[in-house]
């Protein structure tokens, strides 16, 4: 889809467009400028496919990497002080199977409590999959790891695209974006029948979309996004920023003809598509009422269940540092390093000034502050793809100063895949990982 031309002219060259009155769709030279739209070039089937190619060995890599990993359990390997059965039903996949055979109504105290808690997609999936694979299971594993190519193939070409202020990235940045996510212990959650992989698979291209104005496409593929784990409205509030941003006039204007300006162009038909994201959740919402008899039923099955709440955030940092001492405090550890990276990441956004991602981060992140236990921030950065490109960004800046800096990007990346072949290994013994 081509992107706004040079010299002021549609796409068709059926004219010139006046710069101060285009919809942000198309614009002149003065509109062209925004802080994530410059002249992309045009993403075309034949690009797609180019980047499902580009990351297909390291999707393949990362899936035998599991598979050994569950081979070695069926063997009998196991880590010290554990031991079980290999299976891959358990935790969250436990869940959604239960909602995909009962549904969000009551069926004991524990699932009718705790079931709300879980967005509709991968039971959906799973349920209706079964029909098809004739487990809902299989089902389930199939989605999330061909959601997993299609992600890792989106975050390639969204990393190619560039940053910000139209500064393109590069082939080596792409690649390497795509391949720390699927071989790092990160990726765990892209093997599993978790939301993860389902979420990357939609909100990527959403993102990819709204850079390119296609406001239509990125609203509906966020809103799906929404559906298959909460932390879609996240992405489709980093939507609106870029929304906002791409009504601004370009031309120099300032004062209140500059805002009116703006407020036509912000309340134009497109908005409908940009706050379709929310308008999901609150859907969904209403959904869960007539369900459950209850409005907080998301909430209340955080409190229930789990005995999550929202609280400030020191209130949880001290809950946090609290249960490191209790029988899963080992997972609240890593859990405590993966918020503080959250947080670092947000600063670092905000500070290169990439406003639309510090949104979808810093409001996903205030999420995972405000919460009684610091929990779900490791599966959280497997989702927040700005971090994966700015990690694809640094490994190829290091990679290009030479055989020693080459060497120790791929010394890190061989020492998470034995990372991720671990934690493959203690989910298929049965423990928690993520």
């Amino acid at each position: 889809m081509p992107g706004p031309t040079s010299r002021g002219v549609t796409p068709s060259g059926a004219g010139p467009v006046d710069a101060q009155d285009a919809p942000p769709g198309v614009r002149g030279t003065s509109e062209r400028s925004t802080a994530h739209s410059p002249d992309w070039p045009p993403l075309t089937l034949r690009v797609a496919l180019q980047a499902v190619v580009t990351v297909l060995p390291w999707w393949i890599g990362s899936r035998l990497v599991a598979g050994l990993a569950l081979l070695a359990a069926e063997h009998g390997w196991t880590a010290p002080g554990m031991s079980g059965e290999p299976r891959y039903g358990v935790w969250d996949v436990g869940w959604f199977l239960h909602i995909a055979q009962y549904g969000y109504g009551f069926v004991d105290a524990e699932t009718a409590y705790g079931a709300p808690a879980f967005m509709p997609l991968m039971p959906f999936v799973m349920r209706w999959g079964g029909v098809l694979t004739g487990s809902p299971l299989l089902a389930g594993g199939i989605a999330a790891n061909v959601g997993a190519l299609i992600g890792a193939a989106a975050l390639y070409h969204l990393t190619r695209m560039g940053l910000v202020r139209g500064r393109p990235g590069s082939h080596l940045a792409g690649v390497f974006a795509a391949a720390f996510l699927l071989m790092s212990p990160f990726g765990l959650p892209l093997f599993l029948a978790y939301t993860e992989p389902l979420l990357l698979a939609v909100a990527v291209p959403a993102w990819i979309a709204a850079r390119r104005q296609v406001w239509w496409l990125a609203g509906v593929l966020a809103s799906v996004g929404v559906l298959a784990r909460v932390t879609g409205v996240s992405v489709g509030f980093g939507i609106g920023v870029m929304w906002l941003i791409a009504c601004w006039p370009r031309d120099g204007a300032r004062g209140r003809a500059a805002v009116a300006r703006w407020l036509r162009r912000l309340l134009s038909v497109q908005l409908l598509w940009v706050v379709l994201p929310l308008l999901t959740y609150l859907a969904w919402t209403v959904r869960l009422y007539q369900l459950t008899g209850r409005w907080d039923a998301v909430a209340y099955a955080q409190r229930t269940m789990w005995f999550r709440e929202v609280v400030p955030p020191w209130e949880g940092l001290r809950n946090t540092v609290d249960a490191f001492d209790a029988p899963l405090g080992y997972i609240m550890k890593r859990e405590f390093a993966a918020t503080l990276v959250v947080v670092v990441l947000v600063v670092v956004l905000l500070w290169r000034r990439m406003w639309p991602e510090s949104a979808f981060v810093g409001s996903a992140c205030l999420v995972l502050l405000c919460s009684s236990l610091w929990g779900s921030s490791i599966r959280g950065l497997t989702v927040m793809f700005p971090f994966w490109m700015l990690v694809g960004g640094a490994a190829a800046w290091l990679a290009g100063r030479g055989r020693n800096g080459s060497g120790w990007v791929w010394m890190v990346l061989a020492l998470l895949t034995l990372g991720l072949f671990w934690v493959e290994l203690l989910i298929a013994n049965g423990a928690f990982v993520v």
